[in-house]
């Protein structure tokens, strides 16, 4: 996991992204993991503001 972030931070950096832009890409991609994971755990409550 931690070697993917790095991967696609490396990746932002070098296509001329700012460290601020690579780091929001990554925040991104945690939070969607993290939404995907919550909501395939089982849980039936519905998650407000999608």
């Amino acid at each position: 996991m931690a070697k993917m972030g790095l991967t696609v931070y490396r990746g932002v950096i070098e296509d001329g992204g700012t460290p601020f832009e690579a780091t929001m890409v990554l925040t991104s991609i945690i939070a969607g993991m993290m939404a995907a994971s919550r909501s395939t755990d089982g849980d039936t409550e519905e998650i407000e503001g999608d």
